[in-house]
């Protein structure tokens, strides 16, 4: 009673001072990533209803209630608030009309990223409009009319899921029937099965009947583990009314199974109305030659035909859209005669303290061209105070792929970099980086991908061939295509390479166990991330056969060595607080050292330099073993060898303290588990150093000794980058000539 008097004394001093009470803060009213909707009605919305019904209040002051759709994807972390289908804005937004507030508001943020928007978008499709029809027409005592376009023989009903899942976590599919004019009552019954990459059936759900009359949701939930032995799945829907069924074989986004990492949490809605009729769709991969030292190119030829004008016919990578057709609007992307570019330039400042880019970027030995806002004369790209800022600057060149042997891109930055970058090694390598002061780097990479969105197609027809550089070795491929309407059809999935034909053991933390299980996964979709020690051919830039998202970057930000992330303009670094940083830092990409003769070590300041590795690099929900050879300077304080966080902690820290390896995980939970090895590095010669972990217990290893297991329950508390060689006051000094990290082991 005492703390109930207390909020209501609160509430009553803001309520004198203004016009009333309004929450706004729905989207912080979870438990975990999970809407609490019993909190938001019992708790937040009763205390502010009695104060307001208090004699000194009643009629005389507003209440403003909110509700949200979600917030997925914040690139910092990862997720905060789950859409949970549509359940999120269902709950939130009927706790807050059964108060019958005097004003509703939906916060939408303006980071697209963050998935908070009502409008009509490609992974919402019209559900959330569709929704918001049903519930304004319920105010007003009616059922809503259906869309302009609707076909009315088909059920208005939604279906939502995650579009990628990491193994561990529960595929959830929320049917979801929203009544309207057409409905008359009547029920609806839906099956699902989903099928994978084979065409295989590996699940059916028993079918489930809707009610006709009223909004009726349903969930259906089969944990990842029992899909191991799938790359993908897609749902195959069947609906039944008492006027007949309905069928849909494809047309509808495909999931992506992960096998240890993932940071993609958004739900994808989709109106079985909304689903595009494909009058033909043909997808094909074939070997193509042109790859990378560590991915192999694939050539995609694909036809589609619908009974509408087409605005876009894409295709996705994992996702990612790298293609989108228009003849009469081409972007900058590779071709079979021409290779591209893009140039990225990025660093750790902002405003007043950007560094003002005075030089030129020059074409040499090769007649191409570039597309850039910024001035291009003739071969030259002139900077003429252009910012380098924690704000992308991007421009792109188109080179002949028959004149790249002797093609060279002169970079002349005084005070910054001056020298020639080959473009066949960037072509052959994938990528190149320059560093510079203040975690500059300047990105030269081979570009596969998407520069722009096109204009609309405005054909109803589409046939293409194109080359493409996966992003993994196991990537998912699939067609999307999205009719002037709106509705959209996504093809069945297409997986690159061969399987393995080996199977091998991998830990992650199963949901539906609530604890650390072992599912069997072919060995080549568990990533070994090898992190390539070449500044002869990379630059900055380690890369990894395991895939381009996993790749790292000197100092810099993750998005420029990956092409993925980085939206708000630092979430690709570890330090997006300032503080978190030296401010008397002179450099912070580690500088290289020639070893044995050929190889290179990585040398750190102690002062400030790191790597930046991107988010999924440290799994969250799977075990892995880090390993890394150091040669530490001093054993004196403590010296953080890798952390995962950035604006919050992710999961692990490994450090040195007065030369003992001890490491922190800090779980979802937010309980820190610390584990001290009581073994020591040697100073001024080389230490292997191992940290094993699969989601149980933790040990420490150096020199071949390894310590007992600690216990340290997951999964890891977000998905965030990861600073190597140091964090906050504590810097590694000394080399480092190898980085492993082993998924699942």
């Amino acid at each position: 009673p005492e703390q109930e008097e207390k909020i209501k004394e609160e509430l009553r001093e803001w309520a004198r001072a203004t016009d009333g009470l309004y929450f706004a803060g729905v989207s912080g009213v979870r438990k975990q990533n999970v809407f609490d909707a019993a909190f938001y009605r019992d708790f937040v919305i009763r205390y502010m209803k009695e104060v307001l019904d208090e004699p000194e209040f009643q009629g005389k002051k507003y209440l403003g209630l909110s509700a949200a759709v979600g917030h997925e994807n914040t690139t910092r972390i990862g997720f905060s608030l789950s859409s949970n289908g549509t359940a999120t804005l269902r709950e939130s937004l009927e706790a807050a009309l059964e108060a019958r507030p005097d004003l509703v508001v939906i916060p939408e943020w303006d980071e697209q990223n963050e998935n908070t928007s009502l409008r009509p978008t490609v992974f919402n499709g019209r559900t959330t409009m569709r929704l918001m029809r049903y519930y304004t027409a319920r105010e007003r005592g009616e059922f809503s009319k259906p869309l302009p376009d609707d076909d009315i023989r088909i059920p208005n009903v939604a279906l939502s899921y995650r579009k990628t899942l990491a193994l561990g976590e529960p595929l959830k599919l929320e049917y979801l029937h929203i009544p309207d004019q057409t409905t008359q009552g009547k029920p609806v019954t839906i099956t699902v099965a989903l099928v994978n990459e084979a065409g295989e059936t590996v699940h059916t759900f028993a079918p489930v009947q809707l009610q006709g009359d009223q909004l009726t949701a349903h969930t259906e939930t089969i944990p990842t583990e029992s899909l191991a032995g799938s790359r993908t799945v897609y749902p195959v829907v069947q609906v039944a009314t008492d006027q007949g069924e309905r069928r849909f074989e494809e047309g509808l986004q495909p999931i992506d199974l992960r096998t240890t990492a993932n940071w993609d949490y958004k739900w994808v809605m989709q109106s079985l109305r909304d689903v595009l009729p494909a009058q033909q769709c043909q997808l094909s991969l074939e070997p193509a030659a042109g790859g990378t030292e560590t991915a192999p190119m694939v050539q995609l030829t694909a036809e589609f035909a619908a009974g509408e004008p087409l605005a876009y016919v894409e295709i996705l990578d994992n996702d990612d859209v790298i293609y989108s057709h228009n003849p009469k609007d081409p972007p900058v992307r590779e071709t079979d005669a021409t290779a591209a570019f893009l140039v990225d330039i990025q660093a750790f400042a902002v405003r007043k303290d950007a560094i003002r880019l005075k030089g030129r970027l020059t074409l040499s030995r090769a007649k191409g061209s570039w597309t850039s806002d910024i001035r291009s004369q003739g071969q030259s790209l002139i900077l003429d105070g252009e910012r380098a800022s924690i704000w992308q600057t991007r421009a792109y060149l188109s080179v002949p792929k028959n004149q790249l042997a002797d093609a060279t891109l002169e970079v002349d930055l005084p005070g910054i970099w001056q020298g020639s970058v080959p473009l066949k090694t960037v072509f052959e390598s994938g990528i190149y980086g320059i560093p510079g002061p203040k975690g500059f780097n300047l990105v030269i990479s081979r570009f596969t991908r998407l520069q722009k969105m096109p204009s609309h197609l405005q054909e109803q027809t589409a046939r293409f061939t194109i080359p493409v550089l996966p992003d993994f070795p196991y990537s998912r491929l699939h067609l999307q295509a999205i009719g002037r309407s709106g509705k959209i059809y996504r093809s069945r999935p297409l997986v690159v390479g061969t399987p393995s034909g080996e199977r091998i053991p991998v830990s992650v933390y199963s949901d539906t166990a609530g604890k650390a299980v072992y599912v069997e996964v072919e060995s080549r979709r568990v990533p070994v991330i090898e992190y390539r020690f070449t500044p002869d051919k990379t630059g900055s830039v380690l890369t990894t056969a395991a895939g381009r998202p996993f790749w790292g970057i000197l100092g810099g930000f993750s998005n420029q060595a990956t092409g993925r992330g980085g939206a708000e303009s630092r979430d690709g670094t570890p330090f997006l607080v300032w503080e978190d940083y030296p401010a008397n830092a002179t450099t912070a990409a580690p500088a290289w050292e020639k070893i044995d003769g050929e190889s290179y070590a990585l040398v750190f300041d102690g002062k400030g330099t790191y790597i930046t590795l991107p988010q999924g690099a440290i799994p969250r929900r799977a075990g892995f073993t880090l390993e890394m050879e150091i040669m530490p300077d001093t054993v004196e304080g403590k010296q953080i060898l890798l952390v995962n966080r950035s604006y919050y902690p992710g999961s692990i820290t490994v450090y040195l303290e007065n030369g003992v390896l001890k490491s922190e995980y800090v779980n979802v939970h937010q309980k820190a588990q610390r584990a001290s090895s009581g073994l020591r590095v040697v100073p001024h010669q080389w230490n292997r150093i191992k940290v094993h972990y699969d989601q149980r217990t933790i040990s420490l290893e150096v020199n071949g000794e390894r310590s007992a297991a600690f216990r340290c329950v997951g999964p890891g508390l977000y998905e965030t980058v990861t600073s190597v060689g140091g964090y906050g006051k504590a810097w590694f000094a000394g080399k480092m000539k190898s980085l492993v990290i082993r998924h699942g082991h």
